[in-house]
């Protein structure tokens, strides 16, 4: 058995097949499949030119020619250097359309994305990615880190572009670059990140905090206040909250399957519940206590449908935000977002003894680490902290 390039070789060898006739063929073949690449409409004005949409990264541009022959010219060269040689942005698109049609990403974290290789990108992204060598990537990285002040969580957001974009790159062969040994081999000090600390004290509800609060909601109930209530004793994030059903709860636990997104459709903001989690380990069934199963049950009393956060419409996750920073100033404490709250469901179980396995599950994690890193606070008051140090330094 011969291959179709065997047969093909012969064919050539013995005259069957005439070089230049199959170079004009070839030829021909890939300008089909380049004009069959071009989505936008071609159209022929009423001055006799005719006219087109070229995309240039996430927006469009017109061309004008005399003739269609010009017209499909420009249409080809575009695609032919579109596909061997892109630029920053283009790839970056292309890479981002990709993670989407193939649902390894969802809307959101699209817009994400795109708002991020915004604020780093600048003039960087004009050039051809067969450009960019290392040297010009760390100058980059570097460049971008001082001039825009970047924190260590900021420059995480650039390193993932960076990762994403070199990659597809390299698999569709427009560099030789190989991005993980890039940054494997890449030096930068700690020192060179724009520090931002963090309040401690308004990290999580300190324990006289959470007793003053959760009063207060018990004491003015309304579906509002018994959900924030239900994420004390839970730790569900406020977008899994609004996205919960009753029929999510089986005995003593409540399966976490869905959460509410945010995106950017057409220039408006789409908020809408979907049927994942933020992540593969948020697909969760958390352990209900007495307590939160009759926080569920009075919650019944003012929620009509299925969905636990619903009355005359759905509760959204702004909504409820907003709720708690008035909360807190009734009860004249320092404002605070639902994920404060969560944060105390966490440090709570941590240091009650909780197994690191059963506070990972029950938060959705997949790493104890990022859960004792990200998580944990000292939720002690000071005059507890004081008799604590007290009690242990006799000396």
């Amino acid at each position: 058995m011969y291959s179709d390039k065997e047969y093909l070789q012969a064919a050539l060898d013995n005259g069957m097949i005439d070089m230049t006739t199959l170079q004009a063929e070839m030829d021909m073949a890939e300008r089909k499949k380049y004009l069959a690449m071009h989505e936008h409409r071609v159209w022929q004005g009423a001055n006799g030119f005719w006219f087109t949409y070229l995309q240039s990264g996430n927006g469009r541009r017109m061309i004008k020619r005399r003739n269609r022959q010009d017209i499909d010219e420009c249409i080809i060269e575009y695609y032919r250097e579109l596909t061997f040689n892109p630029t920053i942005k283009d790839t970056f698109y292309m890479w981002l359309d990709e993670k989407l049609e193939t649902k390894e990403i969802v809307k959101g974290t699209y817009d994400k994305y795109e708002n991020d290789f915004k604020r780093f990108f600048d003039s960087f992204g004009k050039f051809k990615i067969k450009q960019v060598d290392e040297d010009m990537l760390e100058t980059f990285i570097r460049k971008t880190i001082g001039e825009k002040e970047l924190t260590n969580k900021a420059y995480s957001g650039l390193r993932t572009l960076l990762i994403g974009i070199f990659k597809y790159a390299k698999r569709k062969k427009y560099t030789d670059i190989s991005i993980s040994t890039f940054f494997k081999d890449l030096q930068l000090s700690s020192k060179v990140f724009k520090q931002n600390p963090k309040d401690k004290k308004t990290a999580v509800f300190s324990e006289s905090e959470t007793e003053i609060i959760t009063t207060h909601l018990k004491q003015f109930p309304s579906l509002i206040h018994y959900g924030m209530l239900l994420c004390f004793q839970t730790g569900i994030r406020v977008g899994e909250l609004v996205a919960l059903k009753y029929s999510d709860v089986e005995g003593d636990t409540v399966h976490i399957q869905r959460q509410e997104i945010k995106y950017k459709k057409n220039g408006k903001t789409v908020v809408e519940i979907v049927e994942y989690t933020k992540t593969e380990a948020g697909n969760r069934y958390i352990i209900l206590t007495e307590n939160a199963k009759e926080t569920l049950r009075l919650m019944k009393q003012y929620s009509y449908t299925d969905f636990i956060m619903e009355r005359d419409k759905r509760i959204r996750c702004s909504t409820i935000n907003h709720e708690l920073y008035r909360v807190c100033k009734r009860c004249n404490l320092a404002p605070r977002s639902m994920h404060k709250i969560r944060r105390t469901y966490a440090t709570t179980l941590i240091d009650a003894g909780v197994d690191d396995a059963i506070t990972m599950e029950m938060l959705g994690h997949s790493d104890i680490t990022t859960t004792r890193k990200f998580y944990y606070y000292c939720r002690s008051d000071e005059a507890k902290k004081k008799a604590q140090i007290n009690r242990a330094i006799t000396c």
